[in-house]
Order: C-alpha cells, then sequence, then structure tokens
C-alpha cells in the first residue's frame, strides 16, 4: 500500500494513478458539452474532477471548452448542488421561449388596448357637439358646463367666488 502511494506521488502532476491527463479530462468534457444538455452532467463531473485533481482555475476550463468563465462557473455550481434540475435554470432554452410568447402575448394586449383607447377617444370627440373654443369666454363657459355639475354647493360657492376674484368684478 505503501508503495502504491510512493508511486503516485512520482508521477508528473499532469497525469494521476488512472492514467488521465488534464488536457484528457477536458477534451472529454468539451465532448460533452458539444453533445447537447442531456451531457452536462458529465462535463460538470469532469470539470469539477479538472478543477480538484490537476488545479485548473475555471479561466483554463473556460478556454478548453470554448465556454465562459461564466458559464463554467454556474456549471460547477449545479455539479456542487447535486446537478438539480437544469444548471442555468430560468436562461435555459424552454423556458427563454416559454417568456418570450408571455412577453409577445401582453404587447399585443397592450397595443390592443391602445388602438380601442384611440378609437373610443376619437368616437367621444365625434359625439361631442363642437364648441368655439377661440375665445377665452367660450374656454371659460366650456370649463363651467364641464365642471359644475360635478361640483357640490359649497364647490360651487367658492369657485365663483374665486372667479370673481381673479376678475376683479364687483356684484352689485
Amino acid at each position: 500500500m505503501f508503495e502504491q502511494a510512493h508511486i503516485a506521488d512520482e508521477l508528473p502532476s499532469s497525469t494521476r494513478s488512472n492514467g488521465t491527463t488534464k488536457a484528457e479530462l477536458l477534451s472529454r468534457a468539451k465532448m460533452a458539452i458539444e453533445d447537447g444538455e442531456r451531457s452536462l452532467r458529465d462535463a460538470a463531473e469532469v470539470l469539477a474532477l479538472a478543477q480538484k485533481d490537476f488545479d485548473a482555475t475555471q479561466r483554463e476550463i473556460a478556454a478548453a471548452v470554448g465556454k465562459s468563465v461564466a458559464w463554467v462557473n454556474r456549471l460547477l455550481q449545479w455539479q456542487k448542488e447535486g446537478c438539480l434540475g437544469t444548471p442555468f435554470g430560468p436562461g435555459s432554452k424552454a423556458s427563454r421561449a416559454r417568456r418570450k410568447r408571455v412577453q409577445a402575448t401582453e404587447q399585443e394586449a397592450s397595443r390592443k388596448a391602445h388602438t380601442d383607447d384611440a378609437e373610443a377617444s376619437v368616437e367621444k370627440r365625434k359625439a361631442e357637439p363642437e364648441i368655439e373654443t377661440t375665445s377665452p369666454l367660450a374656454k371659460f363657459k366650456s370649463a363651467v358646463d364641464d365642471l359644475f355639475p360635478k361640483m357640490d354647493y359649497s364647490a360651487k360657492c367658492e369657485a365663483i367666488s374665486y372667479a370673481l376674484s381673479k376678475g376683479k368684478v364687483r356684484v352689485s
């Protein structure tokens, strides 16, 4: 037993007792990644092994497999968490596609609501009688006609008092 441990210590750091090199591990991981999502678990395990046995950095792994450092980091986190679900969670293709469909539906509904509001506004303007709005008196009369029916008695008294004070009109 001592002899086996001694032999393993004498091997170069680029190989281990099973004869696998860091380059071989990274190559296996790259192939697993290229095989698609079903092989990501294998890739994650191989990358974790390369990191543990050969002190491979995430930057080194990312360069070897052709992915970003962030991607490698997330894959390794997923592996540490027990490979539950998908490694990229909400960023998965299915989730992105579902989110895109929902967003498109919401935008369509919003566009339709704005169109309906605009059409209703045009119809409302057509239905209202045209008021001469060129003179200030006409604007004032329009405001009074629109707002007075909505006011209670005290609000009407206050509005009249305000108009009289602004216009510096005396009531005789």
